[in-house]
């Protein structure tokens, strides 16, 4: 059964017209571009390219080959592009400390504003949060300035009136954005 490389070369073969500029966009040499040509074309038990003109062209069957090729490489890429949003989704949570002493209409404003699919929120002591902001199991906490006692370590931001900041560790990205 070919491979999606084995597909991907014979498509650029067919659509640069020649077994060279297909190694060229690829940066493999023109030899493996008409190896992997010619091991589909051996499995298929087919001649997918009439080799005798220049540029190549597609056999009748090639035709057939070459657009099903293409139909699979396209759900390839879709497939690939939904793992890596996945992924990206997955990477982009923040993970939001805060402690019982917040006053939860606080957070409750907040959580009308953010997607509950993109912020993880955790109820920890005062000392749990800071430490693991700053062992990087949080992203975020919101606390009071008391709690942080100007560590150079942690960027914060007040949030309310009074004493009260949302912080990010000095290491993490959010701690540039205001």
């Amino acid at each position: 059964m070919p491979t999606l490389i084995n597909l991907k070369y014979f498509c650029d073969v067919v659509e640069t017209g020649s077994f060279t500029k297909a190694g060229e966009i690829n940066h493999v040499a023109q030899t493996s571009i008409s190896q992997q040509v010619k091991e589909i074309e051996r499995e298929l038990g087919i001649v997918l390219l009439d080799r005798k003109y220049k540029p190549v062209k597609l056999t009748q069957t090639g035709k057939v080959v070459y657009s099903e090729a293409k139909k699979v490489l396209k759900q390839y890429q879709i497939f690939n592009n939904e793992v890596q949003r996945y992924i990206s989704d997955q990477n982009s949570q923040i993970r939001l400390g805060y402690n019982s002493a917040i006053d939860l209409k606080i957070l409750e404003r907040l959580g009308s504003s953010i997607s509950n699919e993109n912020f993880i929120v955790v109820k920890q002591s005062i000392k749990d949060e800071v430490q693991n902001l700053l062992d990087g199991k949080l992203d975020l906490i919101i606390t009071y300035d008391t709690a942080i006692e100007k560590n150079p370590k942690i960027e914060s931001y007040p949030i309310s009136e009074g004493d009260l900041v949302v912080c990010a560790a000095i290491t993490h990205p959010l701690a540039s954005k205001n």
